[in-house]
């Protein structure tokens, strides 16, 4: 394949495959990937050769060995989410400094920033960039204009997947 005929194809597969307008809402991920049986079959390696009533065994006992490694890992867990969703909400607080927040009332505003303008309702838990809807954790938009509000927590805005 020519680099542009490479271009061409990506011109015409970005809007279905790289935009979050098309992502549903439901489950929510703030991450891409689409080499899950990559990692499962990489996850299921030594059981392969076996008998499938010994496969099946096999992959049982380390998905119970995994569960209970994430207990005892989840028991030290301090706050109110999941490590990986505590650092992002942090970092994203630490790069709110070039956004304005124009608040139409105490749950809906316009937060203007380097690269778009976004609408956030945080009764509704949406901003128009769609980030928020799609991952559960609020975007920088909703970070700006939570952490503009007293009293607020941004943990109390991240969905409870990731408590």
């Amino acid at each position: 394949m020519t680099s542009s005929a490479a271009a061409k194809y990506l011109e015409d597969v970005t809007d279905q495959a790289c935009s979050r307008s098309q992502f549903g809402t439901r489950l929510k991920c703030n991450y891409l990937t689409n080499n899950i049986s990559v990692s499962f079959n990489a996850w299921i390696n030594k059981a392969r050769g076996l008998s499938i009533v010994d496969m099946v065994d096999m992959i049982r006992q380390q998905i119970m060995e995994r569960m209970d490694h994430r207990r005892i890992f989840g028991i030290k867990w301090k706050g109110k989410l999941v490590p990986k969703a505590f650092k992002y909400v942090q970092n994203l607080v630490k790069d709110i400094g070039g956004y304005i927040v124009r608040r139409s009332d105490d749950h809906r505003a316009e937060v203007v920033g380097p690269e778009m303008v976004c609408v956030v309702r945080l009764d509704e838990r949406t901003c128009t960039c769609r980030i928020w809807q799609v991952s559960g954790l609020p975007c920088v938009h909703a970070t700006t204009f939570i952490t503009r509000i007293r009293g607020l927590d941004i943990c109390d805005y991240v969905h409870p997947f990731y408590s």
